[in-house]
């Protein structure tokens, strides 16, 4: 997610000329910190399965040569995006097989996509509209990590579902809106990052990523990236720590935190009156001091923590921390942009590009 949103923004805001070639390396951890999602997800990793393995931290290695992306997932996968071939490889060294997509077949991918997105958004809410509005503001705090004084950078995404005015359209709770935001902590003057951005925003230049036609800018957005400009300055260097929140407002099935903790409570400190409702409420007291206990030492880790992440929000979805844990400006061979010898090519699905199906990303 983050770094779906750290290419957006950097395909508003960079500009300059292009900068000389640098090879470049980092490593980063990714770990899901919060929300529904999560609470959802222990629930059903405690019966194991895959569930389990999504709360755990997910570690990535990138490398950039020239026009050459190199990305190691922790599972064994790889991917290599070659621009001037204009395609991507993907590794499966647990299986030691490859297969590539070309920029072609994964704009054809993403354009049946987006079609069947429409076509299934209009079939619910009919004359629906999307709005996006975006902001991004610079903080007054600054944070020392891996040897840099990073300063805070807070950016907002908000992708807003309109809908007619209707009693039905308000009966099944349609509109709404969907909230990114990213409080990053960003470090300037790290040798390759920016060609780093230029390889993204070329990328995105390739497959013709732009925002779906099903998005109607209205005036405020063109207030919101005025704004983007304006405070362009706050985003020039590599963010280091990421905090991103993801929340629904207003859309149906979307969480009422408050309310919900509130018949929680008034559950919890009635008496019961049979036997049952006893041993169910004992139950509950279990569970609840298991989750007080957790929730303490979380409390407890991210005050021992030198770098704390930002007050939970209670209606996200998911809240997810990204950490760059080492960077180097060191040569890389061109040997690690190769498929290893030995391996079997099969046939690739363009699907796993644009998350329909397991596979790198």
């Amino acid at each position: 997610m983050k770094r779906l949103l750290a290419v957006f923004l950097c395909i508003l805001l960079l500009g300059g000329a292009l900068p000389a070639r640098a090879d470049f390396h980092y490593s980063e951890t990714s770990k899901m910190t919060g929300g529904s999602m999560m609470a959802m997800m222990k629930t059903l990793g405690a019966f194991g399965g895959k569930a389990s393995q999504l709360t755990k931290p997910m570690l990535s290695e990138h490398y950039l040569k020239g026009n050459k992306l190199r990305t190691d997932h922790s599972d064994g996968r790889i991917q290599i995006i070659d621009l001037d071939g204009r395609r991507f490889i993907n590794i499966d060294t647990k299986k030691k097989t490859y297969s590539e997509l070309t920029f072609d077949e994964l704009k054809a991918a993403m354009k049946k996509a987006q079609e069947n997105a429409q076509k299934k958004a209009s079939e619910k809410n009919p004359g629906a509209k999307m709005n996006v509005k975006v902001s991004v503001t610079a903080g007054q705090g600054t944070r020392e990590i891996l040897g840099k004084t990073t300063h805070e950078v807070k950016a907002r995404i908000e992708m807003e579902t309109q809908v007619p005015d209707s009693a039905e359209a308000k009966h099944h709770g349609q509109g709404g809106s969907m909230i990114t935001t990213t409080d990053s902590w960003v470090a300037a003057g790290i040798a390759g990052h920016e060609e780093l951005l230029r390889f993204y925003q070329r990328m995105a230049k390739e497959i013709d990523w732009v925002p779906p036609s099903s998005i109607q800018m209205d005036p405020q957005v063109s207030k919101s990236m005025a704004e983007l400009q304006k405070n362009q300055s706050a985003f020039k260097g590599m963010p280091l720590l990421s905090f991103v929140s993801m929340s629904m407002e207003g859309m149906e099935g979307a969480a009422a935190p408050a309310a919900s903790e509130s018949r929680r409570s008034s559950a919890r400190e009635s008496t019961p009156t049979t036997p049952g409702g006893a041993a169910i409420k004992g139950l509950g007291g279990l569970f609840g001091k298991h989750k007080q206990k957790e929730k303490e030492k979380e409390a407890a880790e991210a005050q021992d923590s030198k770098n704390p992440p930002p007050a939970s929000n209670p209606n996200a979805l998911m809240e997810m921390t990204m950490e760059v844990t080492a960077f180097s400006g060191d040569a890389l061979p061109a040997s690690l942009f190769a498929v290893p010898a030995g391996y079997k090519q099969i046939e690739g699905n363009p699907e796993d590009a644009i998350g329909k199906h397991p596979g790198p990303h």
